[in-house]
């Protein structure tokens, strides 16, 4: 919801839930991008997520800045959140650290780290105090002076690593649990799949080769697992005296891979892929890198270039190489990946179904939209004609595909497909799966754009049932759900409907609810709902031609403005413009000139005549001269208009 114009100038696009413009209906086959939940889960500090609005301070704004300028140094999250539930996702942001800058891109490390660190610290107290702090920092590494924040010590996140663990020795079994965990139900989905493939097509023989493979699978499992118990259980930190990380455990052990299983190239090569996968989940790429490096030449020199082995690494290869943005490299492999699969397996295989869902994801990320659509397309056909249209990866193809209609402007078949994914997810998740309430938003939304809010509004309602159900009351997630329903009544004009709604986000998002610092207050992603519900409420006085109400809405909010500190001050402006085009509509054209007149002069001093929003009071003020007749003043701001439809807007 935060665009950059041309000027460097960030601009607010939207208060409701975001649109969510990539997959997230996500299992096994989905592309491999940075998963979201609904609405701003992944921004949201960790006092935050308790819904708690007492508790929050500009901090928990800082926190959210940390992510954002995180997301646009490295182009994802500090945290994956892919595939979680909302009370998943919402422990993982609470318990577990970031991912480090340096770890994704090397040249970051260093004071650009250190900054960021500070601002995505889980208490508050180790934060910047203010957002005018944080950009100060900002400020001094860009002119090469000393910046205030320091590194996390290393003490201190021994401190913090023992108290959210009973013992550093459980750690390690936790970490290992994990580990083999994922190894088994790698082999174990791996054998269903040969197992449910073999029993409706293949003959006895292939059956028995199956089965061999499996028997030879689930040795090799069961030699990776044992040296991962042996790795994990050697370092004892109150013997070695110092913190022992997973990632120390891991780079300790690589080298010991070759020599202890020299003769058998499979589990090397299996080896290799855990601790490829175990590095990238801890968000160290180029380790990640080196080790399906490794697995790759292994397979490649054992097994050759089309065993299963060596297109498995392959991809794996590809994937952390468009994570570190290399897509030359990323799209070559996962190509291959593709391809060798459908040949080696056929097409209708799940290999080879993830495989190409990957290689077109990485496609689109790369605005290769054409070149993605036939491969989702018959991605799609293979999943509903052997899955059916049940299975969670078919509803997968099926959100790839409506995104990929969206971005050729295919709306028609985008819409087809969201009438049979919506009641999939529905029939197959649940009511209130994450999966199941983006879906229906990016639904409500693609209808709105398609100029058919009326069909939006039973979504949004669901949505927004869901949401009560889910949080707290004045929870910030229920609040965006009641800001998009009330927006969507507001736009159909049902003030009767919307008012409601509005006045409830008013009272749980009153400023005066919360205590709050006025010397570094800024305005945060509840203080502009507020304002947009005042608004709200202010239109719905003025269609009921209500003065008094107007009035009463619209000094209450321009009240609540007075805390922000003078460089927010430009806000004042378009409430100022806000008020005056409610007078003029309503025939107080003397009141709304002073109104629209102070507006202006706010807004051109702060931002200048041709920023959107002063454009707004221009155009209300050659609407209200025209109005009063006078030609003269409404020729001399319409002479400050950069956009003529200015004048349309209210």
């Amino acid at each position: 919801n935060i665009l950059v114009d041309s000027t460097g100038q960030p601009k607010i696009l939207d208060f409701g839930i975001a649109r969510i413009g990539v997959a997230v209906v996500e299992g096994a086959a989905t592309e491999t991008v940075t998963g979201k939940l609904v609405g701003t889960i992944a921004y949201m500090s960790p006092e935050q997520l308790g819904g708690r609005s007492r508790d929050l301070d500009i901090r928990s704004d800082v926190y959210s800045l940390g992510v954002i300028c995180f997301e646009l140094l490295t182009g994802q999250l500090p945290q994956d959140i892919t595939d979680m539930t909302i009370p998943q996702a919402a422990r993982t942001i609470v318990e577990k650290e970031p991912s480090r800058l340096s770890a994704i891109n090397r040249s970051l490390r260093g004071d650009v780290e250190t900054i960021v660190g500070k601002a995505l610290q889980k208490e508050k107290e180790r934060r910047y105090q203010s957002a005018s702090d944080f950009a100060a920092d900002i400020r001094r590494y860009l002119s090469d002076q000393a910046i205030s924040a320091r590194p996390t010590s290393t003490f201190y996140q021994f401190r913090k690593f023992a108290r959210r663990n009973k013992s550093l020795v459980g750690v390690v079994v936790v970490a290992l649990a994990a580990l083999v965990a994922a190894l088994v139900q790698m082999t174990i989905d791996r054998n269903r799949a040969i197992v449910a493939e073999n029993e409706a097509t293949e003959s006895a023989a292939l059956a028995m080769a199956a089965e061999q493979d499996a028997r030879r699978e689930a040795e090799q499992a069961e030699a990776v697992n044992a040296f991962l118990v042996d790795i994990f259980s050697a370092p004892n930190p109150q013997v070695s005296g110092h913190d022992v990380r997973v990632a120390d455990v891991l780079d300790s052990a690589k080298g010991e891979i070759a020599t202890s299983f020299a003769d058998k190239p499979d589990v090397r090569v299996a080896l290799h892929i855990a601790l490829g996968n175990t590095y990238f989940g801890l968000g160290l790429y180029e380790e990640s890198d080196a080790e399906f490096v490794a697995a790759l030449e292994t397979a490649r020199e054992h097994f050759g270039e089309d065993h299963e082995d060596t297109l498995v690494a392959m991809g794996s290869l590809g994937h952390v190489r468009a994570t570190r943005n290399e897509f030359d490299d990323a799209e070559r492999f996962l190509r291959q990946a593709y391809e060798g699969f459908e040949a080696a397996m056929g097409e209708d295989s799940r290999r080879a179904l993830v495989a190409a869902n990957n290689y077109a994801g990485l496609l689109r990320r790369m605005g290769r939209n054409a070149d993605a659509l036939p491969i989702y397309e018959k991605n799609l056909a293979v999943r509903e004609r052997k899955f059916g249209a049940d299975d969670p990866d078919t509803l997968a193809s099926m959100n790839n595909l409506v995104a990929i209609y969206e971005a050729l402007k295919r709306f028609d078949d985008a819409e087809e497909i969201l009438n049979r994914l919506l009641p999939g997810c529905r029939k197959v998740f649940g009511d209130s799966d994450p999966r199941t309430l983006i879906v229906t938003h990016n639904y409500a939304v693609f209808l709105e754009g398609q100029e058919k809010p009326e069909q939006a509004t039973p979504l949004y309602r669901d949505i927004l049932k869901t949401s009560r159900s889910v949080f707290p009351e004045g929870h910030p997630q229920t609040m965006a759900a009641i800001a998009a329903l009330a927006g969507n009544l507001w736009d159909l004009k049902r003030f009767d409907e919307s008012t409601p709604l509005m006045q409830e986000i008013a009272d749980n998002l009153w400023p005066d609810r919360v205590d709050f610092d006025p010397p570094s207050f800024n305005p945060t992603y509840g203080d502009l709902m507020y304002h947009y519900a005042m608004f709200g409420l202010a239109d719905a006085c003025v269609e009921a031609g209500d003065v008094a109400c107007v009035v009463a809405n619209l000094d209450q909010a321009i009240e609540s403005m007075k805390r922000l500190p003078e460089e927010q001050q430009w806000r004042m402006g378009r409430i100022e413009q806000f008020y005056g085009e409610s007078l003029r509509r309503l025939g107080r054209l003397d009141e709304a000139k002073e109104r629209l007149l102070r507006g202006y002069e706010i807004l051109s001093e702060a931002r200048g005549d041709t920023d959107d929003v002063t454009q707004l009071v221009i155009g209300s003020l050659v609407r209200l001269f025209e109005e009063m007749k006078d030609e003269q003043q409404a020729g001399e701001y319409r002479k400050k208009l950069t956009d003529e439809k200015a004048t349309d807007q209210e």
